[in-house]
């Protein structure tokens, strides 16, 4: 019996020993210089989420919020010993609105605040050797089901770093695309419905796929034709030819210039 009381007391002590060095941690911690500061300016770098935005049967999406996780800010700082606002660790915070809320919507456009543009390009047999020309970095591929599944290979390199949407699909060819796409990492795919297709629509829809739709189409002419049209945010298709492989260079360095980057829409189109 004195022997379990002994044990008691150790416990007791240890516990207690755990509890005090617990509380002079948080102590120490919270009058930290560095912790002063973060309390002091975190605040300005957390921004609230942006819902959406919805008109009947279209979409643009919105933004996350970046709410600052304090702990683990102060941890990355102390262990440098100086505050320093580019060590602010955070946690995203979904719009309450998002497309992913929505998958019965088109997309048409991306987030205006957010300084990307979006080029598509139906990729097809008989300009599938352009592709081989030039690579064309960061664009999207719009591609049927059936030419995706003929061509995975290829469309597994060019999805490194490019965009894939599917056109055209049947129900059980479409699941196959998405098996196959999301296998190696988890990428984002994305239908693409430029007739309003409803019965389409739909099937992306219930296979949890965004739909992007309505949007301006480019046939030639391109870099004065971009120049009129383009926004941040915008989502443009354009035809693929000699054309615009001989404009690649300056339509790059045309969006440069206006602050603009070319952007995949697996990448920056969805909300976080």
């Amino acid at each position: 019996m004195r022997k379990g009381f002994e044990y008691l007391g150790l416990i007791s002590l240890m516990c207690f020993s755990f509890f005090l060095t617990e509380k002079t941690s948080t102590i120490v911690k919270n009058t930290d210089d560095i912790m002063l500061k973060i309390k002091e300016e975190y605040a300005n770098y957390e921004v609230e989420p942006k819902n959406a935005a919805i008109d009947g049967d279209d979409i643009i999406p919105g933004s996350c919020g970046k709410k600052v996780k304090i702990n683990d800010s102060y941890q990355a700082m102390r262990e440098y010993g100086i505050y320093d606002s580019l060590k602010y660790q955070y946690e995203f915070i979904k719009p309450t609105i998002a497309t992913t809320n929505h998958y019965d919507k088109y997309i048409i456009s991306g987030n205006h605040t957010k300084s990307y543009v979006y080029l598509l390009v139906e990729l097809n047999y008989t300009n599938l050797e352009l592709v081989k020309q030039k690579k064309l970095q960061n664009y999207n591929f719009i591609v049927t089901s059936s030419f995706y599944l003929n061509n995975k290979k290829i469309l597994k390199d060019l999805a490194q770093d490019n965009g894939i949407l599917i056109k055209e699909a049947s129900f059980k060819e479409y699941k196959e695309v998405i098996n196959d796409y999301q296998e190696e990492e988890n990428r984002s795919l994305f239908c693409f419905n430029e007739m309003g297709d409803k019965e389409f629509l739909s099937m992306c829809s219930s296979s949890h796929t965004s739909t992007i739709g309505k949007v301006d189409t480019i046939k030639n002419n391109y870099l004065l034709n971009i120049k009129k049209k383009i926004q941040a945010g915008k989502i443009l298709k354009i035809e693929l030819n000699q054309e615009l492989l001989n404009d690649y260079e300056m339509i790059n360095k045309y969006l440069s210039s206006k602050g603009l980057s070319l952007s995949t829409i697996n990448q920056t189109l969805k909300e976080c």
